[in-house]
């Protein structure tokens, strides 16, 4: 878990920088993508204390959004 929050607050830092080149449609998608990965990321964790399939469900949910958003935000590019 350790790794994957190094690796969160890497990607963190990543996305503020990344916003400071965007238009405002593909600015707009960034929120969204921020707000699953911190779900998804939340859910692990959640997780690794309480192993209930709903936490893989919302982890599977999470990322799914996620890549959604990716794609909105590579296609306004």
């Amino acid at each position: 878990m350790k790794s994957v929050t190094n690796l969160h607050q890497q990607w963190i830092q990543s996305v503020k920088q990344l916003s400071e080149g965007l238009g405002p449609e593909s600015l707009a998608v960034l929120p969204m993508m921020e707000q699953s990965m911190n779900g998804s990321v939340m859910a692990l964790s959640e997780y690794i204390k309480n192993q209930s399939k709903g936490h893989l469900w919302e982890i599977q949910t999470g990322m799914m959004n996620y890549i959604m958003g990716q794609k909105k935000l590579l296609d306004g590019l």
